[in-house]
């Protein structure tokens, strides 16, 4: 991940908030906040926008979701 620079403006690029929300909204309630979990599909996620976004595209909810079986699509 990107380091944070002072006047960087989305410290956790590439992704957005709504990405990291969609990870967390996991259907399994034990894995819901848990760091190995998260740190596990940042991972994932890292590796498949590597292969499938352009540079500098950011990683939303939707690229999320349709990567990631066993979360909530609402």
């Amino acid at each position: 991940m990107a380091r944070v620079k002072e006047g960087m403006e989305n410290p956790i690029y590439p992704f957005d908030e709504s990405a990291l929300r969609a990870m967390l909204d996991t259907e399994d309630p034990t894995l819901k906040g848990s760091p190995r979990f998260i740190l596990k599909n940042c991972y994932q996620i890292l590796q498949r926008a590597a292969e499938k976004l352009n540079a500098g595209e950011v990683i939303n909810d939707a690229f999320v979701k349709q990567e990631m079986p066993g979360l909530r699509n609402e």
